[in-house]
């Protein structure tokens, strides 16, 4: 799973999501964030590990200002909050 913004300016970018491992923590309590690497004004983070099927949120945090991904129409909206949102298709072997 890749994810990438373009951010020309920005000195610093994470993205934080429910799809990043907890490190022992549980990451609904907890965001979990992944810094992202930057290569003329686009900024890239890839999983180095499958991602399951569900359904995940993140957002961007460039420079200390959290923002969606303004190139993903998918947006989840929990009151006073924003978060993009994805679907990795698929389902899980154990249930069935």
């Amino acid at each position: 799973m890749t994810f990438r913004l373009f951010a020309p300016k920005a000195v610093r970018v994470q993205v934080f999501g429910d799809f990043l491992p907890g490190e022992g923590v549980n990451p609904s309590e907890v965001p979990t964030a992944a810094d992202l690497t930057e290569k003329n004004g686009v900024w890239e983070y890839t999983t180095d590990f499958k991602v399951n099927p569900d359904m995940y949120t993140y957002t961007f945090n460039v420079d200390g200002n959290t923002v969606i991904d303004n190139n993903n129409i998918w947006v989840n909206r929990d009151i006073a909050s924003l978060t993009s949102a994805f679907i990795v298709p698929g389902g899980r072997a154990d249930l069935y």
